[in-house]
């Protein structure tokens, strides 16, 4: 499970160094291998490998919805193989990088079974939206975190 917030520096070629302790819970048999692709909330997703497998499984089982397609183009003709090299550090591809707005510092954001690269910026902003959204409006199943 990835958990956390860690505050990372981007290299001048684009690589950022994936944190020990993320690198110790990618599943066995993905410790070189990750999938970074871009998430509609301006930000990359990072999944090992076995992770990404069940999201386009799961594409490949849903229909043909213009909204699932248009989703499906975002995240899976985005999406990029990546190796961790040994010193931990990760290429995040150019293109990638301008659409979220990456720049020098980054934001990893630990979900459970990926993680989230924000810019700081980025980050900051949706961070403060969430935490000003009143609790009247948090879906009622959220209640045993609030």
């Amino acid at each position: 499970m990835f958990r956390g917030l860690t505050k990372l520096n981007l290299d001048n070629k684009g690589r950022l160094v994936m944190p020990a302790r993320h690198r110790a819970a990618l599943p066995a048999g993905s410790e070189s291998r990750i999938v970074v692709t871009l998430d509609r909330d301006n930000c990359l997703v990072m999944y090992p490998m076995p992770e990404w497998s069940m999201v386009e499984a799961q594409f490949t089982r849903v229909g043909m919805d213009p909204k699932v397609v248009m989703l499906k183009r975002l995240v899976i003709g985005h999406a990029e193989e990546l190796d961790i090299d040994s010193t931990g550090r990760v290429l995040l591809p150019p293109l990638l990088r301008e659409i979220a707005g990456l720049e020098k510092t980054v934001m990893m954001v630990g979900q459970g079974n990926k993680l989230e690269i924000w810019s700081e910026t980025r980050w900051t902003q949706a961070r403060d939206a969430t935490l000003a959204l009143p609790v009247s409006e948090w879906p009622a199943d959220m209640n045993f975190v609030l």
